[in-house]
């Protein structure tokens, strides 16, 4: 976008709007003082020795949060009070350290390793005992799936898959394997979501994944027919949706996962039950998620210069974990500008007029299926 634009934009924005705007995306303060262990909805906070570690979300950060965390193994022994998120802090840790780089080519940190081993050997002890709770078995999927579509598999990272081995001794199709010491497709989607019966076209699709194959169109919206249904299994879900990220799904793919999404909506935003009334072309607009952190948030202005240039109605689209990648989104603005300058669309119908920013659509509010996958997605 160039400077003049830009400017011309935000001239647009009342003195008013533009408090709301920048208040609500005033960074909140996350480095809390703790001495033992503070927790509240979002945070959990240890004091580890001369250093302050902070779980956002499952995510430890010191000082730089782009920095990992070299002492987590070691926090799991010194920190006798844990409570669920901090249990499971390991494995999340290691998917966001799996998924990082070109098809997960950065290894997962060494040191990290031994805490991961003993999450995953916990969660097997009390799924034996019938005590482990759905988080724990989700991450564990999401988990072995990034780690198994890996580029290199490291040598400290064998053993995570080596748990894996021999668990799909039942299945017809096994799949590609990683190599010595590790296992086959079949061993991690036996291991990770043991509902999903081997011989069944789920299977089936599910081995053509972790084997680096790519599916067609037909495929791909049939499989994700299967995984938005209401009574779908989540641990297949959250096995398939790492394995895709990391490997990078074709156009083809998303435009098929699209389809399949579009078929989720609920009726009052339906095309077919729910026709949009007459009016200029509606242009669909959405926060960028990676390669903004710098960035302030231009949405609601381009909104509003489309609107005001081109005459067209705009939707702006959010959702709890839509762009940007860090702090306060669409959604949080939205709430702050109130329903006089940011109406929320509750259906194809109240697309009527043109509001001074657009109108914003909650992703959660269109289709259920949207507001069950924030979570694996996270």
């Amino acid at each position: 976008m160039s400077s003049s634009l830009f400017h011309s934009l935000h001239a647009r924005v009342s003195a008013r709007h533009r408090v709301a705007y920048l208040s609500a995306f005033k960074p909140t303060p996350a480095y809390a003082l703790a001495r033992n262990v503070h927790t509240n909805a979002n945070t959990i906070s240890f004091q580890h020795g001369s250093k302050l570690l902070i779980f956002c979300k499952g995510f430890p950060r010191q000082q730089n949060p782009r920095r990992s965390c070299a002492h987590i193994s070691g926090l799991a022994r010194d920190v006798a009070v844990l409570n669920n998120e901090s249990d499971l802090a390991p494995l999340r840790m290691a998917i966001k350290n799996i998924a990082v780089g070109k098809n997960g080519a950065k290894p997962m940190p060494e040191e990290i390793t031994p805490a991961v081993e003993a999450v995953l050997q916990r969660i097997d002890v009390e799924m034996a005992a019938g005590g482990v709770v759905q988080e724990a078995l989700i991450l564990k999927a999401a988990m072995l799936g990034s780690l198994f579509m890996k580029v290199e598999i490291h040598e400290h990272e064998r053993p995570l898959l080596a748990r894996c081995a021999g668990a799909g001794k039942q299945a017809t199709t096994q799949g590609r394997t990683r190599g010595t010491n590790t296992c086959s497709a079949a061993d991690v989607i036996a291991a990770a979501a043991p509902s999903v019966a081997p011989g069944s076209r789920l299977h089936e699709t599910i081995v053509k994944l972790l084997g680096y194959e790519y599916l067609s169109g037909e495929e791909t919206e049939e499989l994700f027919d299967v995984l938005f249904a209401s009574d779908a299994c989540k641990l297949a879900q959250a096995l398939v949706l790492p394995v895709m990220r990391v490997r990078h799904e074709s156009s083809q793919e998303l435009a098929a996962m699209a389809r399949s999404l579009m078929k989720t909506a609920l009726p009052q935003f339906s095309q077919a039950s729910s026709p949009l009334p007459k009016g200029p072309p509606v242009a669909h607009l959405a926060e960028p998620f990676d390669g903004i952190s710098r960035s302030v948030m231009v949405t609601p202005l381009l909104a509003a210069h489309l609107q005001t240039k081109w005459g067209m109605r705009v939707v702006t689209h959010m959702g709890s974990s839509s762009g940007p990648k860090y702090g306060p989104n669409t959604k949080d603005l939205v709430n702050v500008l109130g329903p006089s300058d940011a109406p929320r669309l509750n259906s194809n119908a109240e697309l009527t007029g043109t509001p001074t920013f657009g109108y914003y659509a909650d992703q959660e509010s269109i289709s259920p299926v949207m507001r069950d996958w924030q979570g694996p997605r996270r």
